[in-house]
């Protein structure tokens, strides 16, 4: 995991780099961790932009993939989207062996 990162002021601008070679199975969700500052936990969560994701499956009915930042933690939460379906959280189930992903996000600390 790389990474990088901005702060001017309350805002925040982190470009990351993470790559897993290998994982076992997990519970619950999948998640990014590790940013440098705690987003403020009144500002509305923070997305950003994922330029490479590599070995994540998507369920039926999703077709793009995303992430926000959630408000008063540093870690950003994987989530599929869809023409016509709910927003959901990935799996861990969903993640391939080996898996690889590049963005960016800025927030307000």
């Amino acid at each position: 995991q790389t990474g990088r990162y901005t702060k001017i002021g309350n805002q925040v601008v982190a470009h990351f780099n993470l790559a897993i070679t290998a994982h076992s199975s997990g519970t619950g969700n999948p998640s990014i961790g590790g940013f440098p500052f705690v987003p403020n936990a009144s500002a509305e969560p923070a997305t950003g932009s994922l330029a490479t994701v590599d070995a994540l499956n998507m369920a039926a009915g999703y077709t793009q993939y995303g992430f926000y930042l959630q408000a008063g933690t540093a870690k950003a939460i994987l989530r599929q989207l869809g023409d016509n379906v709910a927003a959901a959280n990935f799996a861990f189930a969903d993640v391939g062996a080996t898996f690889n992903v590049v963005g960016q996000v800025i927030y307000e600390v």
